[in-house]
């Protein structure tokens, strides 16, 4: 959480030079995204158990062990829960009404605000359907996912009012108060290639202006000119910021910093964050028994004063002539192993069963409440995920 307080102490601070490409640097290097990047690969089902190494210790030493099987089976739980979620809470189109509306006695509705309501149902269409979609799925991996609005630009001038999604990843915001309520700025930034090399260009968004900056070779930050395009001379420095949008030559601001936050829940939190070690430990107990089945024999056997040469031999008399010989009191037997599957079974089904109650999710594979439950049956099972989405909705 940044406040407008703390960059106004990182410019004091600055030893006698308190310029914003510097704090712009500052807080590019101190964003933390690491949950946010959790999320969306969890989403994507790469879960932690795809990076695991099994060791083994010789004469002290930690070693890889490069033999041993490794199942890396991830199991995305995550996905499912942040498509239920989706789908309850904006799976269907959304449309605009007037609370003020009535009507008449031919049944006809008279509005007091039709042609607006008209106007906000022609903006937000098919296309608003399917970034809600995305602005759902993005705060549910995020923690947050931002909404930017802005005019088009046409040759003929100025165009539609348009949005767009912005990865939050991409975004700092710098509130006015800790209270996280008003925007006093933002600062987006993100990777662009110069001459083959990849540099970070960054756009400061304050309620009226906005200032375009660009990494130099050396990583420090500069003015940029060209708005949208790159600068293709990095010495074209010191130019007042850009409005946010143009009519007729003339410059505008939209008296707001143009990003809409859309929240996840009050502590911006991942939903991921409530059930990933849940998530982490099935992958974990499922691999290994699938690397215990993978490794262990169905029999073992043991000899006791074999004539032959050595365990090949054996093997190899054993499929050829169904016999083998042994010497004196000697002989064979063979043991059965038995693989614990009932505790690890119960074990998988109790955490599948929390990953769906701190997930705040339905569990579709459930018997509890048979084959035709009643709608109290029902509406109990969707408690939890309402729960959830009605903290998404306000």
């Amino acid at each position: 959480m940044i406040t407008a307080t703390d960059i106004t102490n990182k410019m004091i601070a600055a030893n006698g030079t308190p310029t914003m490409a510097t704090i712009i640097k500052e807080l590019i290097e101190e964003h933390e995204i690491s949950a946010m990047q959790e999320g969306i690969d969890y989403f994507n089902n790469k879960n932690d158990i795809l990076g695991r190494v099994i060791y083994y210790w010789k004469d002290g030493a930690k070693i890889e062990d490069e033999t041993s099987p490794n199942n890396r089976v991830p199991h995305n739980f995550h996905k499912v829960l942040v498509r239920q979620k989706m789908g309850y809470l904006v799976g269907k189109p959304i449309t605009f009404s007037d609370s003020e509306s009535d009507k008449d006695a031919d049944g006809n509705i008279n509005s007091p605000n039709k042609e607006f309501v008209t106007e906000i149902n022609t903006i937000l269409d098919e296309d608003w359907d399917d970034t809600v979609n995305e602005l759902v799925k993005g705060s549910a991996n995020k923690g947050v996912e931002w909404l930017q609005p802005y005019i088009e630009e046409t040759d003929q001038g100025i165009g539609d009012f348009k949005y767009a999604v912005i990865d939050a990843r991409e975004v700092i915001p710098i509130w006015e108060t800790s209270k996280l309520q008003r925007l006093d700025s933002v600062l987006r930034y993100y990777a662009i290639w110069v001459n083959s090399k990849e540099r970070y260009r960054a756009e400061y968004w304050a309620k009226d202006t906005v200032t375009y900056y660009i990494q130099n070779e050396n990583g420090e930050f500069i003015q940029d000119d060209k708005g949208n395009e790159v600068a293709e001379e990095e010495e074209q420095i010191n130019i007042s910021p850009s409005s946010h949008y143009y009519y007729n030559g003339v410059g505008y601001g939209w008296g707001k910093v143009p990003f809409i936050p859309f929240k996840n829940n009050e502590e911006m939190s991942t939903d991921l964050q409530d059930y990933k070690e849940l998530i982490d430990i099935y992958d974990k107990v499922f691999a290994d028994g699938a690397n215990n089945i993978e490794q262990i024999q169905d029999v073992i056997w043991v000899l006791k004063n074999y004539a032959g040469q050595g365990l090949e031999e054996f093997q190899d008399n054993l499929k050829k002539y169904k016999a083998l010989k042994v010497d004196g009191d000697g002989g064979a037997d063979y043991k059965t192993i038995e693989i614990p599957t009932e505790a690890r079974e119960k074990f998988l089904d109790r955490t599948e069963e929390n990953i769906y109650t701190f997930g705040m999710g339905v569990d579709v594979s459930t018997d509890k409440f048979g084959q035709n439950p009643s709608g109290v049956a029902l509406k109990f099972l969707y408690a939890l995920l309402d729960l959830k989405c009605d903290v998404l909705e306000r």
